[in-house]
């Protein structure tokens, strides 16, 4: 086993897997398919059997608003002889609305990068929807600023006094941060509650960075 090149190993270890069910959970109640913790769960005791050493770094990440996409350099290595390796790129997109996109992201082109240097089938083919298309973005609309403003005085009329003054500048910054105009901003504090919250978590973290 020892004098196994990294690559005959990638061999056995596609000899001993060759198939990854989907899982029970669907996604909209429409459809089932393979997660990261099913992949890493399968192909883990084959990496271990067969002395093959994996490492996925982050080489660039990008946010683009509420969406993460990270690009992943992952090394196959040989334990024997860590010289003898090879590197995979993988891309990979999370959406979320909070702080979860980068995980989303890295864990999506972690587990392509497996699946597909491991030639593993899985069900999932994304080629076999013949209904696929490209839709481009709809142009966003300019807002009457008139509106807009109306829009934030609302929202900014659901502080306590003492916070009014920071809603502008939070809405603002919480827009340029996610890379939103800033009435997708309002929009997205529907929920007062979680505006007033939110304002508060925003303005302790810049007085301590003040």
């Amino acid at each position: 086993m020892s004098k196994l090149n990294i690559y005959q190993r990638i061999l056995e270890i596609m000899s001993d897997i060759d198939y990854i069910e989907k899982g029970s959970a669907k996604v909209n109640g429409q459809y089932r398919f393979v997660s990261h913790d099913q992949v890493t769960a399968k192909v883990h005791p084959f990496l271990v059997k067969h002395g093959v050493v994996v490492i996925p770094t982050i080489d660039e990440m990008t946010q683009d608003g509420n969406r993460t996409t990270v690009k992943l350099s992952i090394q196959f290595i040989n334990v024997h002889n860590p010289e003898d390796k090879f590197t995979v790129i993988s891309y990979g997109q999370g959406i979320d609305n909070a702080d979860k996109g980068v995980g989303k992201a890295y864990s999506y082109a972690y587990k392509y990068a497996l699946l597909k240097t491991l030639n593993l089938e899985t069900g999932d083919d994304p080629d076999s929807n013949a209904k696929s298309e490209y839709k481009a973005d709809k142009p966003q609309e300019i807002e009457d600023p008139a509106k807009l403003e109306k829009k934030l005085e609302a929202l900014i009329e659901t502080l306590d006094e003492e916070k009014k003054h920071l809603g502008k500048e939070f809405i603002e910054k919480y827009a340029s941060y996610w890379k939103k105009s800033v009435s997708q901003a309002i929009n997205d504090y529907k929920d007062k509650s979680k505006f007033s919250r939110d304002l508060e978590k925003w303005h302790k973290k810049h007085q301590k960075t003040a």
